[in-house]
């Protein structure tokens, strides 16, 4: 699967396909990584950037690539020390358009199990909250048919 991610007034648009988008507002950016942090089955197996930058004829593009190739070499020893395996990969083009690209390539590993178990717990989740509140109007049935009894 594919998509990309575009900064927009309203706040961080993640293109899905073609015809669908997801915006996220800035200001509920905290509470969504809140409820993103539920996805510890998955680990992140490959990341490759791909940085397009203009000053491809100027001599400030290879200063402007020197310090992106160092910026993500940084980034990257960080996450090698967390994730040894993790396929990193960092890459710098120059062209004579005076825009700035950046292409990220990445895969992702699940485990089965945790997922599964995950997907149980909020089953049952589902079914307990549904049980209650069928209780609750059974409960709410019952005062009414005791209140019709004594008037």
């Amino acid at each position: 699967h594919g998509g990309y991610a575009q900064l927009e007034r309203e706040g961080v648009a993640i293109h899905l396909t073609r015809k669908k988008a997801l915006i996220v507002p800035y200001a509920r950016m905290t509470e969504t990584r809140k409820k993103l942090a539920a996805t510890k089955g998955f680990q992140l197996w490959r990341l490759h950037i791909v940085t397009e930058t203009g000053g491809a004829n100027a001599p400030y593009g290879a200063l402007i690539a020197a310090a992106i190739q160092a910026g993500s070499s940084a980034f990257f020893q960080t996450l090698r020390t967390k994730h040894p395996f993790l396929s990193l990969r960092s890459s710098v083009l120059l062209s004579e358009r005076k825009d700035v690209k950046i292409t990220f390539e990445s895969a992702v590993i699940f485990n089965g199990f945790i997922l599964t178990i995950a997907a149980i717990k909020k089953v049952l989740e589902v079914i307990i909250n549904w049980k209650r509140r069928k209780s609750t109007i059974s409960l709410r049935e019952r005062r009414t048919d005791s209140r019709a009894l004594w008037t």
